[in-house]
């Protein structure tokens, strides 16, 4: 349940593993990283993450959220990697806890969340740490620029459309002008 947590929430297992139930503000999971605890870091809580906590019983005396987990991030992985054996996944061999933080990066930057905000939820102190995590596909670029084209298509048609109006009120002007001459001319 920590790993799909921290799909759900980004968090590094050593911030999972100090996580408690105070750390939960009006639904936002705020806390200090131990990676960079310079920072404070307010994450929104979905429904899901919710669900999870649900599923975890609580300690009789400790606040955690995540008691009783393996004491090593190497037993963690050597767990992970067992249960994604047993479901079959191709590559069970590359599934490590910090693959929770990388779909959940990844998953949030393909749906939308900008660079920056996606640098605050990690917690990164650079920019560049964040970019190693947007692996963005190509379809989402394509997308990216046929957003763009939408866009910048509404505006050309809307300065084409005042561009027309303005030319054919010219136009209007410059005939009546020419009548007016011309009335003008022919009662001289």
């Amino acid at each position: 349940l920590a790993y799909l947590f921290s799909c759900f929430t980004g968090l590094r297992i050593s911030d999972v593993r100090v996580i408690s139930y105070d750390n939960i503000i009006n639904r936002q999971l705020v806390f200090r990283p131990k990676k960079t605890p310079q920072k404070l870091v307010s994450i929104p809580i979905l429904e899901d993450v919710y669900k999870i906590i649900e599923q975890i019983p609580k300690h009789p005396i400790s606040n955690k959220i995540f008691w009783g987990l393996p004491s090593t991030s190497h037993a963690i992985n050597i767990h992970l990697k067992e249960w994604a054996k047993i479901a079959n996944l191709n590559n069970h061999r590359a599934i490590t806890f910090h693959t929770s933080r990388h779909t959940f990066a990844t998953i949030g930057l393909t749906y939308g969340i900008d660079l920056y905000t996606m640098k605050e939820l990690l917690a990164h102190s650079k920019i560049e740490m964040t970019m190693v995590y947007g692996k963005i596909k190509r379809q989402k670029k394509e997308e990216e620029i046929l957003k763009c084209m939408q866009v910048a298509n509404k505006e050309t048609a809307f300065i084409y459309n005042d561009f027309i109006k303005n030319a054919t009120a010219l136009e209007d002007i410059h005939s009546n002008i020419k009548d007016t001459i011309i009335q003008q001319y022919k009662a001289d």
